[in-house]
């Protein structure tokens, strides 16, 4: 299928599961790039940063995809990264089965509310069939008990490019599924664009430019954003390659310049339109992991909103006042 037939659908497709399963050799199979971008990932053979790219797929879509790491050191990337995710690909060994990663991955993504998944039985070259059907069983299992359960296993071997194509038709079957939800949610109007800022650096001669999956709005050029939580005013000068406006859903990149203030600076956190502070009720899900207490809030009718704490957390009541930026 050539370029000019595929249609970007605003869909971001985000791995996840346990270090050393194949996450980025699957993707580097599907995509045909790998998604390590630093010289030490790829000595190293293990992802310590996101990577991103694009997934063609057989029904003519385009959807961005994210690349999360796998050890359990760097989870609170996979959290980064998984928050703008709406279909995920679990990656899981036909020769290990179900690791320990693989489940905090999986409770993170029921936390952000992902509720569309593909399991890749990853590596099956390398196992027989009574190892990869153990592991098979053994990913139903654990699924059952969550919101994945009725979630479709694809045995695939990244090296030999067995299952490859059944991995594009499973995801591309679960993005129409998402889609389809998506339609049905009611319309909520007047939301302003918020971008989880993913990565930030700046290019000669260009300024400041920063990366993540727009949420809620499009942004434009010219709109007036807010660097949170810093405060700092700037003003979107260019959006991905000559665009003048992305729409929400996908992955952006954004160019910007400060329109107040003395010194140019560009600081992590999420660039938005902002109104104000304010206290609100949230009702709180938690979960503790090897990286500490995943803590999960929502307003009613509003998008969910994740942090990881230390392992000195806080233990929140279900429901609990709590000041938000709105």
């Amino acid at each position: 299928m050539s370029a000019r037939e595929l249609v970007e659908c605003p869909v971001v497709v985000g791995t996840a599961g346990h270090v050393d399963h194949g996450k980025s050799a699957l993707i580097e199979a599907l995509t045909g790039k790998n998604p390590d971008r630093l010289e030490v990932e790829r000595r190293r053979g293990m992802t310590t940063e996101l990577g991103f790219g694009e997934l063609e797929l057989p029904g003519g879509k385009l959807v961005g995809l994210v690349d999360v790491p796998g050890h359990a050191h760097y989870l609170r990337a996979m959290v980064q990264g998984a928050t703008g995710v709406d279909v995920a690909l679990l990656v899981v060994s036909a020769v290990e089965g179900v690791m320990p990663q693989t489940r905090e991955h999986v409770y993170v993504l029921e936390l952000l509310g992902v509720r569309h998944l593909v399991v890749a039985l990853t590596m099956r070259d390398l196992a027989d069939d009574e190892t990869a059907e153990l592991a098979e069983l053994d990913v139903m299992d654990f699924l059952g008990d969550t919101v994945f359960a009725d979630a479709p296993v694809v045995p695939v071997s990244s090296r030999t490019g067995v299952g490859i194509e059944d991995v594009r038709l499973a995801l591309d079957a679960a993005i129409d599924s998402f889609l389809a939800d998506a339609a049905s949610r009611p319309v909520r109007p007047g939301l302003a664009p918020r971008l989880p800022i993913d990565r930030c650096f700046t290019i000669k001669g260009s300024g400041t430019v920063v990366t993540g999956t727009l949420h809620d709005a499009p942004v434009a050029v010219g709109d007036e954003l807010v660097s949170c939580p810093a405060g700092v005013r700037c003003r979107v000068r260019a959006v991905g390659d000559e665009l003048v406006s992305c729409p929400a859903g996908v992955r952006c990149r954004v160019r910007a310049i400060q329109v107040h203030g003395d010194t140019p600076r560009a600081l992590p956190g999420s660039a938005r339109r902002s109104t104000s502070w304010a206290t609100v009720r949230a009702t709180f899900r938690v979960a503790r992991s090897s990286a500490g207490l995943v803590l999960r809030a929502r307003r009613s009718g509003s998008s969910p909103a994740s942090r990881i704490w230390g392992a000195r957390a806080p233990s929140p009541r279900p429901s609990s006042p709590v000041r938000a930026f709105m």
